[in-house]
């Protein structure tokens, strides 16, 4: 990768001081920074109207110069940008993008309408700042600053098996939006990994029953349970547990599901590059990712 990262608000607008905070983190790997996520005019709870974020998107994806545009922060708003990306010139350019979250709905997009692999992790505003030594080494690694070295994380096993296959780390909420949509790539054979935030276990049945309903979790390689944050029942209410309804959708699917991974909306998320091949090995005493490549290997 080169050393121009464009920093892009698709979705929300970030803390400004957060952002400048993780703009210099950035800096201080020597990378230098094009801020295309400030001065403009917030519109409600978007970063800038939908012409003023795709116009930045665009410019830094026709940017020769910009091999990488790392997210300033989720919130809401990206897939509303999905119809005026220029797709053809990221698919010629193969800029990187980085982010989670909201951003899921660009990485699908990504890899459905360019066959380009993305990287899921740590973006400017909400991670850069406190962002660990061993978090920035995944960032040197996955973004070709230094050699890529083959990647694995120890889960635990909730269903045996094992699969190779694209891994699909999602935010379970925007895979669900994308349904039915172009946008959506195949996931057949993939290696899915959810996590999700401040959605109630009822909210987690319902968006698990429509992904079984469009016959989905059918044709699944593999299941990654990562981080549900604030997802649990609440006090005094009737609810089945966040257990209960993995087990009633997942368990079930016929294919290896594990838990445990550190990725999502809490501190230390491991990034992942999205679309890139991955090897899951689920054994009754231990469970293993293997990440197998790098998303500009």
């Amino acid at each position: 990768m080169g050393d121009t990262i464009a920093v892009v608000a698709p979705g929300s607008a970030p803390d400004e001081h957060r952002l400048q905070d993780g703009i210099e983190r950035l800096k201080s790997l020597g990378l230098r920074i094009v801020n295309l996520a400030q001065g403009n005019e917030p519109y409600g709870y978007l970063s800038a109207s939908d012409s003023v974020r795709c116009s930045a998107l665009n410019d830094a994806i026709r940017d020769p110069n910009v091999r990488a545009i790392i997210c300033a922060r989720g919130g809401y708003g990206t897939m509303r940008l999905l119809q005026g990306i220029d797709y053809a010139e990221l698919k010629k350019q193969r800029t990187l993008i980085i982010g989670y979250s909201d951003i899921t709905a660009l990485q699908l997009a990504t890899l459905a309408r360019c066959q380009l692999c993305t990287l899921a992790g740590p973006m400017v505003a909400p991670d850069w700042p406190e962002l660990t030594d061993g978090q920035a080494q995944q960032f040197r690694y996955f973004t070709g600053m230094e050699p890529y070295i083959p990647a694995s994380h120890d889960l635990t096993t909730r269903v045996t098996g094992e699969v190779e296959g694209p891994l699909i780390p999602v935010t379970l909420s925007m895979l669900i939006s994308l349904l039915g949509t172009p946008y959506l790539p195949d996931l057949d054979g993939s290696i899915l990994v959810l996590e999700e935030i401040d959605e109630a276990p009822y909210r987690i049945d319902r968006m698990l029953c429509q992904l079984s309903l469009a016959g989905i979790l059918d044709r699944l390689g593999g299941v990654v349970l990562a981080s549900f944050s604030g997802c649990d029942p609440l006090p005094g209410k009737p609810s089945l547990s966040m257990d209960d309804v993995f087990d009633d959708y997942v368990a079930n699917a016929g294919v290896p599901v594990v838990s445990g991974l550190n990725f999502g909306h809490l501190n230390g998320s491991v990034y992942l590059p999205f679309g890139a091949p991955a090897r899951l090995e689920a054994a009754d005493e231990r469970a293993t990712l293997h990440i197998l490549s790098s998303p500009v290997g």
